[in-house]
């Protein structure tokens, strides 16, 4: 065989093939991730508006327990936005019942830590 780097044929199509193996691995969980995380996405989108009718309704504590399986359900995986107008409805329904100011400010600033731009809408 001959070698042109210090490499043999062989070694190289060896690590070609690890290199194309890699990359098709890579993209698979690139398509993975973002088909689950539009999964993830639409049901905090479902539970959110459950939550808002609950709330519309003036059953707080139960927007207050989709609020929160939507937080429990977003497991870091969604949208930052979602999640923090997740942690927000919650904190009203949380006002509107009497919970501790800690548990709404907790609430509160949850929302400022998953989206930096939440500050403009608290």
């Amino acid at each position: 065989m001959a070698e042109t780097s210090g490499i043999s044929d062989q070694t190289k199509k060896v690590l070609i093939g690890v290199a194309a193996a890699a990359t098709v691995a890579g993209v698979g969980y690139i398509a993975y991730k973002s088909l689950s995380n539009s999964d993830v996405e639409n049901d905090l989108e479902a539970i959110k508006a459950l939550g808002n009718q609950k709330f519309k309704e003036k059953k707080y504590e139960e927007a207050i327990e989709a609020f929160t399986r939507g937080i429990e359900r977003a497991g870091g995986q969604s949208s930052n936005h979602i999640v923090a107008m997740l942690y927000q409805n919650r904190a009203a329904c949380r006002e509107k019942v009497g919970h501790s100011p800690f548990d709404i400010l907790n609430d509160c600033m949850s929302a400022l830590k998953v989206d930096k731009n939440t500050r403009k809408r608290i």
